[in-house]
């Protein structure tokens, strides 16, 4: 076999193997940043709940009141409230545990 062929052939040989190794690692890379994605969220989640908010706290509640619904927003908390005298929206500030506004939910007038 001539020179010329047998470095052809080689030339060939090793691109393909290159070609196939780069190849294995395109799709490794993809298959190993799909599992990452729920790490990124998770780290997020944890930051979300590091917030330094007291152990527990007191919500002022009357008699026949309950909490319907709560919201969290930063260090923030909106609680829903019903009860014989109607509803409130409570936010309360979860840093020092206070109530930092109640809103006064009425029907609309017909």
């Amino acid at each position: 076999m001539p020179q010329n062929i047998r470095l052809l052939k080689t030339i060939v040989i090793v691109l393909g193997i290159l070609l196939v190794v780069g190849f294995v690692l395109v799709i490794s890379t993809i298959i190993i940043r799909l599992g990452n994605l729920g790490d990124e969220e998770s780290a997020e989640a944890q930051k979300m709940l590091a917030i330094s908010t007291p152990s527990a706290f007191d919500v002022p509640l009357t008699a026949g009141e309950s909490i319907q619904n709560f919201t969290l927003d930063g260090n923030r908390m909106a609680l829903h409230v019903e009860g014989p005298q109607g509803g409130r929206m409570l936010i309360v500030d979860l840093d020092s545990g206070a109530v930092r506004q109640t809103i006064a939910i009425t029907a609309a007038p017909e």
